[in-house]
């Protein structure tokens, strides 16, 4: 059996050499399937980072806006509270002002009725 394994020895060195390089081919065309897979999987991920950045920004922003369209709103609450407090301070007599003309519509004419009405659509209240 020795005789016969010296006999091939060339053949069986060959035959290992080919396993070898066939395993390797085998070995680096799966490193090379892996690298692709992770340089498009890297791609994805840059594109998910880049569209949580710009997302962050967009609701940055949002919320400062917020933020200043409710301190606008505080402040026109301010405003708004001290003139009723003055207005609350003043005296009744002063506080409302009576009406008394009195206006009556002397015909049933639709544009006399309408003359009228717009008369009191266009009386300022805030001065009432």
């Amino acid at each position: 059996m020795i005789d016969t394994i010296s006999a091939y020895k060339n053949i069986i060195i060959a035959v290992v050499i080919a396993a070898i390089a066939t395993w390797f081919y085998f070995y680096i065309n799966d490193i090379k399937n892996e690298r692709d897979n992770y340089k498009s999987e890297n791609s994805v991920l840059r594109e998910q980072v880049a569209y949580s950045k710009l997302e962050k920004e967009r609701l940055e922003t949002a919320v400062r806006e917020q933020n200043e369209h409710i301190k606008q709103l505080e402040l026109n609450e301010q405003l708004a509270l001290s003139k009723l407090k003055k207005w609350k301070d003043k005296p009744p007599n002063i506080r409302y002002k009576t009406i008394t003309k009195i206006r009556e519509v002397q015909s049933n004419e639709c544009k006399d009725i309408k003359t009228q009405l717009d008369r009191i659509k266009h009386t300022d209240f805030s001065s009432l």
